[in-house]
């Protein structure tokens, strides 16, 4: 739902906030451990995940190009890109 709902900063690093004490609930991360190292690349020595920030941003920028293509051949593309 992320280019379809409007999500709000705080709500997503809610959801990072959660995603991490999970991870710690289970074993996955240490407690002591940096929470970037979760989001660092696996050759950098992390875990590799993604944040939901930089996912929102991916998707929304994804949905945007991709409308942008539509545009030009589907008129009614074109009508809710006006509305947005």
């Amino acid at each position: 739902g992320f280019g379809i709902l409007k999500w709000t900063q705080a709500e997503l690093r809610a959801i990072n906030t959660k995603t991490r004490k999970t991870l710690t609930k289970h074993g996955f991360h240490h407690p002591k451990s940096r929470k970037h190292r979760l989001y660092f690349s696996r050759n950098w020595g992390g875990r590799g995940l993604i944040g939901a920030i930089d996912c929102y941003t991916q998707e929304c920028t994804a949905l945007a190009s991709y409308l942008d293509k539509r545009c030009a051949t589907d008129p009614l593309v074109a009508m809710d890109k006006r509305i947005e």
